[in-house]
């Protein structure tokens, strides 16, 4: 739960504290596009949820996380360095986070009501 708890409140911490506009952007040659971006989050989001409801330690499931985080970048062959690139350009331009956190919401409920 607290990792559900922190998880939460760190993205919306960079949600109201970035803000910068994101029309035209561009994204920086180390950035991962929207498209990966997103399939990575949907992972995340699910890698959390089964960690939230089955480690109740809060410190195993940190390292846990970090473990399974690391096997999900070499999955879809991301360096760690562009995915903290990518989340800091995220958390700079928070209509484009918006955009990306639209599209995880979506697939999420998708994917829900598909195991109902």
């Amino acid at each position: 739960m607290k990792l559900k708890n922190f998880c939460f409140w760190s993205i919306l911490c960079l949600l109201f504290f970035s803000c910068k506009d994101n029309e035209q952007l561009q994204l920086p040659k180390n950035v991962l596009s929207e498209e990966k971006y997103v399939k990575i989050l949907i992972q995340e989001h699910i890698l959390e949820g089964y960690i939230n409801t089955q480690i109740k330690n809060v410190d195993s499931a940190m390292a846990l996380y970090t473990q399974e985080h690391l096997k999900l970048l070499q999955k879809f062959n991301i360096q760690s360095v562009n995915y903290d690139s990518t989340v800091t350009f995220y958390a700079r331009n928070p209509k484009a986070l918006q955009s990306v956190y639209a599209k995880v919401t979506d697939s999420l409920t998708v994917l829900e009501t598909k195991l109902k």
